[in-house]
C-alpha cells in the first residue's frame, strides 16, 4: 500500500471505528459497519450479514441500492453458496469474477443487479463466526486487491466487537424491562392484597351492622365493592404489564434489518445472494 493510500485508509477506518463506537443497539451498529466497508474498500454494493444458525439471515443489512431495487429483490437471502461459504471459515474470499466460482448458482430473483468482482471477509469472535461481509463490483478497478482485503479485514475485528457489545447492551435492556415488569407486578400485587384485606373487614363490619343500622351497613357494602372492582382492576394490570414487557422482549429478538433509504438497506445486496431461494 502506497503511503497516501496508507494514510487515507487508517484514517477513514479510524472515522469509522469511533462513529460505530457511538452506536449501542445492533441495527444502527451494522449498518455504519456495511456503510464504512463499502467506503473503505471502494465497492459498489455491500452487505453484512448475521445468520440466526437456522440456515437463514437473523439480519442482513446493504449499501449501494436504492429503495426501487431494494423493494424488488424479495426476501432475506439464506445462508447458501457463497453467503454460507463465508460462515463456514475465517478465511477470506476474493475473485475476479463470482460468476465462474463453482458455488454460483445464477440471479434470483430477477431484478437482481448483475455483479462482478467480489470480496468476503468472515467476522469472528471469540464464540466463533458471528457474521461477514459481502462486497461487490470494485469501483475504478476489475477486482478487489490484498489492501482492499486487509482493511476489510481490519474493521472486521473491530465489527467483532462492536456487534457483540451491541447485542449485550440490547440483552441489558430487555433484563432491564423484565426487571421493570416484576417491581409493578410486586407493587400492583401489595396493593391488590390490601384491597381485598379491606374488603373482608369491610364485609365483616356490614354483617354486625345489618341487624341495627342497616344505612351503615349499606355503606360498608358499597365501598367493600368499590374496593373489589379496584382490585380486580389492578390484577388485569398485572397481566397487561407482563403481556406487555413480553412482547418487547419478543420483539427485540426476532426484529430482523431496517430498511430505510438508499444508502442501506436491509435486503441483499451482494453478489453473493445468488443462493437466496436454492434451498
Amino acid at each position: 500500500m502506497s503511503d497516501p493510500r496508507e494514510t487515507s485508509a487508517l484514517q477513514a477506518m479510524s472515522d469509522a471505528v469511533l462513529a460505530i463506537a457511538a452506536e449501542r443497539t445492533v441495527e444502527p451498529v451494522l449498518q455504519r459497519l456495511v456503510d464504512s466497508a463499502r467506503e473503505l474498500a471502494g465497492a459498489r454494493y455491500a452487505a453484512i450479514g448475521v445468520p440466526d444458525g437456522e440456515g437463514a439471515f437473523e439480519r442482513f443489512i446493504t449499501a449501494g441500492m436504492t429503495d426501487a431495487e431494494v423493494a424488488a429483490m424479495g426476501p432475506l437471502p439464506r445462508t447458501h453458496g457463497l453467503l454460507g461459504a463465508m460462515l463456514e471459515s475465517e478465511r477470506p474470499y476474493r475473485t475476479l469474477d463470482i460468476r465462474q466460482d463453482p458455488r454460483f448458482r445464477g440471479w434470483w430473483p430477477r431484478a437482481h443487479p448483475t455483479m462482478t468482482s467480489f470480496l468476503g471477509v468472515p467476522i469472528a469472535a471469540r464464540g466463533g463466526i458471528i457474521g461477514a461481509f459481502y462486497l461487490t463490483d470494485k469501483v475504478g478497478a476489475e477486482a478487489f486487491d490484498a489492501d482492499d482485503q486487509r482493511v476489510i479485514e481490519m474493521l472486521a475485528a473491530h465489527a467483532a466487537i462492536a456487534i457483540e457489545n451491541a447485542r449485550l447492551y440490547e440483552r441489558s435492556r430487555e433484563l432491564s424491562v423484565v426487571e421493570e415488569r416484576n417491581r409493578v407486578a410486586r407493587e400492583l400485587h401489595d396493593s391488590v392484597t390490601q384491597s381485598l384485606f379491606s374488603v373482608t373487614l369491610l364485609s365483616e363490619a356490614a354483617l354486625s351492622l345489618l341487624d341495627r343500622d342497616p344505612s351503615k351497613a349499606r355503606e360498608r357494602l358499597e365501598r367493600a365493592n368499590e374496593l373489589a372492582q379496584g382490585a380486580l382492576a389492578a390484577d388485569r394490570t398485572v397481566d397487561s404489564v407482563d403481556c406487555f414487557a413480553q412482547s418487547r422482549v419478543a420483539h427485540r429478538r426476532s426484529a430482523g434489518g431496517t430498511a430505510p433509504g438508499s444508502s442501506g438497506n436491509e435486503r441483499p445486496a451482494s453478489a453473493a445472494t445468488d443462493a437466496r431461494n436454492h434451498n
